[in-house]
């Protein structure tokens, strides 16, 4: 009886199969001939202790570099806000705030409220289901769902499961100290979506890397090598390129590339305008993405200049991008 083929091997299982040792294969990780990949984190449940702070753990947040190609202004004026719920501003995120009325309202109420059975109502508590768009990327080993929100302009993964591949460069740098038994620590601040034959994804989507606020914390052996690129690997190994991105095939690459154009020549600007407002302070070479942040803040508050909350992550990601030019 035959069984069936695997979808993925662990580094021993890998090895076994390529008539290798485990190194070896760190090795072709290492000069970008295999990619090497993990099980998605848990979302809800992933912490880290920062060095420093004794044993307090602090929760990883992980978030896409991904392109959303909609109109803001259309959809708000498709989706007015509602005049019964409070200002945009005053939603935390919490979908039991969503539906808060004025404390007028909700005296009135309180007494309409009483006796009604847990659950009853459930439907009116959650009515910004609309202003709420999600966008799936779906692959033989990775399935992702974005989320976005309208009236915030907030963007976060909302669900996903399957591998993720570790960059090239994080492999490269543990190489020499790798050690096949114990495993290695990689601390890891960005993940990639594993190569593959084909991708899907939603319109108006152009799926991307994944960043964590911080370092996730993975041991080589819980690192898995895909059945495609254990194929590749048997027929000598396909190269990955520089940044160790899969090779997309779409019938939107075209597209795509040239938003991604737009969106580093958008990057490289934001980093010049950040140099710029810190070149008085001696730089930014030597501050932490939450003290540049921090600090931006602070100038715009000084020179009553509007902004937007300034996310940390997305500094770095902007850095980041700016610099691979």
């Amino acid at each position: 009886m035959a069984l069936p083929e695997h979808k993925y091997y662990t580094l021993k299982q890998a090895a076994k199969k390529a008539n290798c040792e485990i190194e070896d294969l760190i090795h072709f990780a290492a000069i970008g001939k295999l990619q090497l990949c993990i099980k998605t984190p848990d979302l809800d449940f992933s912490f880290t202790t920062p060095e420093g702070e004794g044993d307090e753990s602090v929760k990883i947040n992980f978030e896409s570099t991904s392109t959303l190609m909609v109109d803001d202004a259309k959809l708000i004026a498709e989706n007015p806000y509602p005049e019964n719920l409070r200002t945009w501003e005053d939603v935390t995120g919490d979908h039991n705030c969503l539906n808060a009325s004025n404390e007028e309202d909700e005296d009135e109420d309180e007494d309409e409220d009483e006796g009604e059975g847990e659950g009853e109502g459930e439907e009116d508590d959650y009515p910004l289901a609309k202003y709420y768009l999600r966008f799936n990327y779906q692959s033989e080993y990775l399935r992702v769902i974005e989320q976005y929100e309208i009236y915030t302009r907030d963007k976060n993964i909302w669900k996903w499961d399957g591998f993720l591949a570790i960059p090239t460069s994080e492999i490269y740098a543990i190489e020499s100290e790798f050690d096949s038994n114990s495993g290695t620590t990689l601390l890891i601040d960005n993940l990639l979506r594993p190569r593959c034959k084909e991708e899907k994804f939603s319109a108006d989507f152009v799926p991307s890397e994944f960043y964590c606020d911080s370092w996730l914390s993975v041991n080589t052996n819980d690192c898995y090598v895909t059945a495609y690129e254990m194929n590749l690997l048997l027929q000598g190994g396909l190269d990955i390129d520089a940044k160790g991105k899969p090779i997309i095939a779409s019938h939107r690459e075209k597209a795509e590339i040239k938003k991604e154009n737009y969106s580093k020549q958008k990057a490289s600007l934001i980093r010049s305008l950040i140099k710029l407002s810190f070149l008085s302070d001696g730089g930014i070479e030597k501050l932490s993405m939450e003290s540049i942040s921090e600090q931006l803040q602070e100038k715009f508050k000084r020179n009553n200049i509007e902004y937007d909350d300034i996310n940390p992550a997305n500094i770095r990601n902007y850095l980041r991008k700016a610099k691979a030019r």
